[in-house]
């Protein structure tokens, strides 16, 4: 099955570290590094990529590209993220919004790192993610895709369908 989502893509400045650093607290499978993205728009099978790409063409897809600051765990669906505070990306989600004729949704702009089995040291963990990081972990490209995702048995594949850059 494949389904369309609309993301910027980031550039993290060391991946490897992050990893090295959270591997003893976690179980789980990291994303690729490649892939590390902040979605805006989950599109599924709602829309032919072409129709897509010719709504986008009609708006700006400007944002204000941002550094990856911090960390969280979402219990809700047990993701290790990385976060950052941008409110243009919520303005260019608004945009989205309206050209897709979108649901209203309230953007939390993350990278998620990996989907977690389990804790293997969970104090360790909260401690560590209660610490912010010493310095800045990436940051956000200033691009947009709309990808395409396919579900394969070793995990999500993506496809990039197109690319505007801002």
């Amino acid at each position: 099955m494949s389904r369309l989502f609309i993301a910027v893509p980031v550039t993290l400045y060391d991946y490897s570290d992050i990893r090295s650093q959270f591997d003893p607290l976690l179980a789980g499978r990291w994303r690729e590094e490649a892939t590390l993205h902040c979605t805006l728009a989950f599109l599924g099978d709602h829309f032919t990529s072409q129709e897509v790409i010719r709504r986008m063409n009609e708006i700006s897809l400007k944002f204000v590209p941002s550094v990856l600051s911090g960390w969280e765990y979402f219990s809700d669906s047990r993701v290790f993220v990385l976060t950052t505070v941008n409110p243009s990306l919520q303005t260019l989600r608004d945009r989205l919004e309206t050209a897709l004729e979108l649901p209203c949704e309230t953007l939390v702009p993350h990278v998620t790192l990996m989907r977690l089995k389990r804790f293997n040291d969970l104090d360790s963990f909260e401690k560590k993610i209660q610490s912010p990081p010493l310095s800045s972990l990436g940051r956000l490209q200033p691009k947009v895709i709309l990808y395409q995702s396919t579900f394969l048995p070793q995990g999500a594949h993506y496809e990039t369908i197109q690319e505007w850059v801002v």
